[in-house]
């Protein structure tokens, strides 16, 4: 295969490690009103405002992947029967894009891999090789751009260099999707007609682009299905306005089991960069092909 030039996505001061371009001017994007979408993700927003993870080979800020952490650990409490799902693959050559679900656990979607690593081969003992890696924390538009579809089977262990780039981008990772009928499980959960909502949601002065724009309509649906979390305004967000948007929540259908999960000690106390450096880190050897430690990783499949 031939050897990838990684090209890391342009950094925004204060924001993600995506690209940012002026929003589409022909629409505007609607925000997020929902009061139980604003409370819910508002505290993983203002966690991760406050404690942002820094990746180490440019001290990015990765807010949006530490959010993502955390809504996962809910849905893997819940088996994935839960309303919110962040950073689920869509397959755009599809029309509507469909969902990448695991092929391991068909009933979630696939979680994309944090790192990217590189094999490191032995020419006096070929028989083995070890990785390094070589970004410890990878944002969504680096796996857009460098994960092809259908996914070739080396990237459940990370991404290697020796993946090619697609010049388009037949995958889109949304932040946040959100589904009307949680109880399904599998594929049909995360497809079309079963999304309440995709939201994006942005960091500083992170700004949306038309192409994320309309890849994200088109996964919605409807324009009105797809909304804007700028967290800014989770920032500003007092007390009482926090609990007037919980009170609101609780006429939700879905309020129940998210309640369940927010009255955890554990969720109250949990630190999110324990659970980022947990799935990227210790150290990854390979035997001939085979990765002997990994945690997590094995993903997407």
């Amino acid at each position: 295969m031939a050897t990838q030039n990684v090209r890391p996505g342009p950094k925004n001061p204060g924001g993600s490690s995506r690209g940012s371009t002026k929003p589409d001017a022909s629409g505007q994007v609607l925000p997020v009103t929902n009061p139980l979408d604003l409370w819910y993700l508002c505290e993983k927003a203002r966690y991760a405002s406050a404690n942002p993870y820094r990746r180490a080979n440019d001290e990015a800020p990765m807010y949006q992947r530490t959010v993502a952490l955390m809504i996962r650990a809910d849905n893997e409490l819940f088996e994935y029967r839960w309303p919110y799902c962040a950073e689920v693959g869509y397959d755009m050559t599809k029309t509507p894009p469909a969902p990448i679900m695991s092929k391991k656990q068909p009933h979630r979607p696939s979680s994309f891999p944090l790192s990217q690593y590189k094999r490191i081969s032995s020419r006096q003992f070929p028989q083995y090789s070890s990785v390094e890696v070589v970004v410890d924390i990878l944002g969504l538009d680096e796996l857009e751009e460098m994960i092809p579809v259908p996914l070739p089977p080396d990237a459940e262990n990370g991404i290697w260099q020796d993946i090619q780039v697609v010049q388009q981008r037949p995958l889109r990772i949304p932040d946040v999707v959100r589904v009307i009928d949680h109880t399904m499980g599998g594929e049909r959960q995360y497809s079309q007609p079963n999304l309440a909502g995709v939201i994006e949601m942005k960091f500083g002065r992170d700004a949306l682009s038309t192409e994320q724009k309309a890849a994200y309509e088109d996964i919605a649906g409807k324009s009105d299905r797809f909304r804007l979390l700028n967290t800014d305004r989770c920032d500003r967000a007092d007390r009482r306005q926090r609990r007037e948007w919980m009170t609101a929540a609780q006429s939700e259908p879905v309020y129940k089991p998210v309640s369940q999960v927010m009255s955890l000690p554990s969720r109250a106390s949990a630190n999110p960069h324990g659970l980022v450096v947990g799935l990227i880190m210790p150290s990854i050897a390979l035997h001939g092909r085979f990765l002997k430690s990994v945690r997590r990783l094995r993903e997407p499949q």
